[in-house]
């Protein structure tokens, strides 16, 4: 199975209104601008603050799906960011999407802003606002009245629970009419701005590791194992499998003749049996690769490595 994410760049043009989250960074705290002044403020140092999006392949579990929403800024002094407030559109399709995770908790784990004094995360009340049902609008902010953050970190996770089927999952900022929260981010001394939204990684492909069945009928796997993939040659998918004797960190990566990574498939932490991975061809971008040769290498933390050849005809 693959998740496929589709960043999108600009701004939509809509988004209705989410009057708590107003309330919460308008009238309690007074930090934020107008969207007009926030536009017309601009960046204080110079380089645009962005906001992009990643893939957490340790976030996974199940039909779990989980993206690192991060931000760059290189404020320094009193220009750090003591506010931030961002507005995003998700879109499942195959009306695959079961769930969007809206919990502070969950979403604010682990980040930059974990400790901030107010945090919000929720569904807009007027539009998109059920989070099972696909486009969903979630609305994530962070205050606090301490020192802000710069630099480079997480601001929130977006955790989402999706059947397990082919789904194409596009995550898009959202900007807004009147007194509606916008993206935004705020300084120290009270300056507002808007930050870019720079999709560095324009897909994320999370890929289905799913048990195989044994031939000769073992339980579990006496020692490590990887196995030819099949079909080989093949022109559109093919098979990997492996063996895992006890629960490993488990990294499969495929690279091309010239030893440069075109996709890793699994990168995280798998219980003992015998497993298997699908490729479809296509790189970490989603882009279809062209024929030739490439070769996958499985790692099993530092107790196991192999790699074998195989070959794409089109």
């Amino acid at each position: 199975m693959y998740q496929t994410l589709k960043p999108r760049r600009g701004l939509m043009p809509k988004v209705a209104k989410s009057l708590f989250l107003v309330m919460l960074f308008a009238c309690l705290f007074g930090l934020f601008q107008t969207p007009a002044k926030a536009q017309d403020r601009g960046d204080p140092e110079g380089v645009l603050d962005s906001m992009y999006l990643e893939c957490d392949a340790d976030g996974l579990s199940g039909d779990t799906l989980v993206f690192k929403l991060r931000y760059h800024s290189d404020n320094t002094t009193f220009n750090k960011l003591q506010g931030l407030a961002f507005p995003v559109q998700i879109t499942v399709s195959n009306n695959a999407l079961i769930l969007l995770d809206t919990s502070t908790a969950r979403t604010f784990a682990g980040t930059a802003v974990a400790l901030y004094e107010q945090k919000v995360a929720g569904t807009d009340s007027k539009g998109g606002a059920d989070p099972t049902v696909s486009p969903v609008h979630f609305i994530i902010g962070a205050i606090t009245f301490g020192t802000g953050v710069t630099g480079d970190s997480v601001f929130a996770n977006i955790r989402l629970r999706v059947q397990s089927i082919a789904t194409v999952i596009t995550i898009d900022t959202m900007s807004n009419f009147g007194l509606t929260v916008s993206p935004s981010f705020t300084t120290e001394d009270a300056l507002g701005f808007t930050p870019a939204w720079s999709p560095d990684a324009d897909t994320c492909q999370f890929t289905d590791v799913r048990e195989s069945k044994h031939p000769q009928g073992a339980v579990l796997p006496t020692d490590f194992a990887l196995s030819q993939n099949y079909p080989n040659p093949f022109n559109a998918t093919t098979l990997i499998q492996f063996a895992l004797p006890r629960s490993s960190q488990v990294k499969l990566e495929i690279f091309n003749v010239l030893g440069q990574k075109v996709v890793t498939l699994v990168d995280e932490e798998l219980q003992a049996g015998y497993k298997q991975v699908t490729w479809d061809g296509r790189d970490q971008k989603g882009n279809i690769v062209s024929s030739g040769i490439y070769f996958y290498r499985l790692r099993a933390g530092n107790q196991f490595t192999e790699m074998k050849k195989m070959v794409l005809i089109k």
